[in-house]
């Protein structure tokens, strides 16, 4: 699945942590049904959306979240 930017195994609460990468939240529900469908005994018990960043500290960002030679002034002249 080339939407998953990383998995993590951890003890607790939750057991498997996912960090995915989609178009839009009914992109993000369909690919949860996917894995619940591939992964006896999943559930979803939780998520954080996160909007796309396109700054980070001045730099551009391109639409992998690479910085680009871009910058942006913080300061005001």
């Amino acid at each position: 699945m080339s939407e998953i930017q990383f998995a993590g195994v951890a003890f607790g609460q939750y057991d498997l942590i996912l960090a995915l990468t989609t178009q839009s939240r009914s992109d993000a529900v369909r690919l949860e049904a996917q894995l619940v469908d591939r992964i006896p005994g999943a559930v979803v018990l939780d998520r954080s959306p996160v909007i796309r960043v396109h700054k980070h500290l001045g730099h551009i960002l391109d639409s992998s979240g690479r910085g680009t030679a871009e910058i942006i002034s913080m300061v005001r002249r």
